[in-house]
């Protein structure tokens, strides 16, 4: 799924899919998976706009290969609600910075992933942005993930996602702050 072709067609079923109760400001296509951080109104419209995502997708890889291939999403997908500034910076960088994960770039290396929105969202300390390029991505709508997790610093590019035995193994820096209970509005990250 890493082919350009691929990442502008996802990045069309993005822009397409935008609904008032539904939007995906973050993406990232890896080679068997992808990883969205979404933003619901709630439980059932993340269902309806996951959905409506993975069927577009199907039948665009379908019409774009000439074939039906069956199933080009799997069935199911993994949610994890985005509480806490830190939660929503980590996510950001576990979305964005994936391919680094996978050996696409070196771990150290400033990199932005072609294959994911890291060059439309406006997150990273050392990068400008090319403020005329085309956006499939629209500006986060949610304060949690638009303005209150950049009080944890913005992303540089060089960083990359922790193993799961360095962020336990990492003493705890400073105290988390959560988002309030009573916002019904939160960022969701789902990841197929």
């Amino acid at each position: 799924m890493r082919a350009e072709v691929i990442r502008n067609m996802f990045a069309r079923i993005v822009r397409q899919t935008r609904r008032e109760d539904f939007h995906v400001p973050t993406f990232s296509l890896q080679d068997d998976h992808v990883h969205l951080i979404c933003e619901p109104e709630d439980k059932a419209a993340l269902s309806a706009g996951i959905r409506r995502v993975a069927i577009r997708f199907s039948l665009r890889m379908n019409a774009l290969f000439g074939r039906t291939f069956g199933k080009n999403w799997g069935d199911r997908y993994h949610r994890h609600d985005l509480r806490t500034p830190r939660e929503v910076r980590n996510a950001l960088v576990y979305v964005l910075m994936n391919a680094k994960k996978h050996g696409g770039a070196a771990r150290d290396a400033r990199f932005l992933d072609p294959m994911s929105s890291a060059n439309e969202n406006d997150v990273w300390a050392d990068v400008v942005l090319d403020a005329t390029a085309e956006r499939a991505c629209g500006p986060p709508r949610f304060w949690l993930l638009a303005a209150g997790w950049k009080k944890k610093g913005l992303l540089r590019s060089d960083e990359a996602p922790q193993s799961a035995r360095a962020r336990l193994a990492a003493p705890m820096a400073g105290s988390v702050t959560t988002a309030r209970a009573s916002r019904p509005r939160r960022a969701r990250m789902a990841s197929r």
